[in-house]
């Protein structure tokens, strides 16, 4: 049976638990958002074909457990990444201080030129907001300036409302084209116009570490 895509790509989510990873996850996937939920247990996956350029593209996206009793298993899912979301809760200050370990395991563990993207996630919960928005405000700055060091775009988004959720997801699988351009330009030339690039088969997409089967959306 033919592929229905041209790309296979792995995105990773990856942040402290309780910011919505899974909600985040849920919503772009699956256009659903549960108020409660379960925290991951361990590496869940979801999959979704997007276009974008012209270009069939299957994402295999990764949702990890941000407790550090899991962090040995998820920590073996960077390598295989294209492209890493690293979020924070914006009512939670503790986890935006966190970005930057998970940065450096990122850095630690992640292939050469894995493309990121900084997500400050649950935005619908303004008056709990304790990480800045806004350019003019102290902490909006450090938010921009972290993401300017790191060569990441950054988006505010909102399980809850849909805020941003297909922006940031395709946003990200642009820039892993981007930087993919050569290898797809030199594959789309071949007479079965079928691109390999970073392919996957979903059989081998089973989580190698304990998975959580449950439908709820858990963050």
């Amino acid at each position: 049976m033919a592929k229905q895509y041209d790309v296979l790509f792995r995105l990773l989510l990856i942040g402290d638990s309780g910011v919505g990873k899974t909600c985040l996850l849920c919503r772009f996937t699956d256009n659903e958002f549960h108020s409660s939920h379960i925290s991951t247990i361990g590496v869940d996956f979801k999959m979704k074909t997007i276009e974008v350029d012209g270009i069939k593209v299957r994402i295999q996206i990764w949702d990890t457990a941000g407790q550090e009793r899991y962090q040995t298993i998820t920590k073996q899912y960077y390598r295989r990444a294209q492209g890493i979301f690293l979020v924070y809760d914006i009512s939670s200050e503790r986890s935006y201080q966190h970005i930057m370990k998970w940065v450096s395991d990122v850095d630690e563990y992640a292939p050469e030129g894995v493309q990121k993207i900084l997500i400050g996630n649950k935005a619908d919960e303004e008056q709990k907001r304790q990480v800045g928005r806004e350019q003019g405000q102290q902490k909006g700055r450090l938010v921009l300036q972290l993401a300017r060091e790191y060569g990441m775009d950054f988006y505010e988004t909102s399980a809850c409302t849909n805020l941003n959720i297909k922006e940031s997801f395709t946003r990200l699988t642009e820039l892993v084209l981007q930087a993919h351009r050569k290898e797809l330009d030199g594959l789309r030339v071949r007479a079965s116009n079928q691109l390999a690039l970073a392919e996957l088969e979903e059989e081998e997409g089973k989580p190698e570490g304990p998975v959580n089967s449950s439908k709820t959306c858990w963050c």
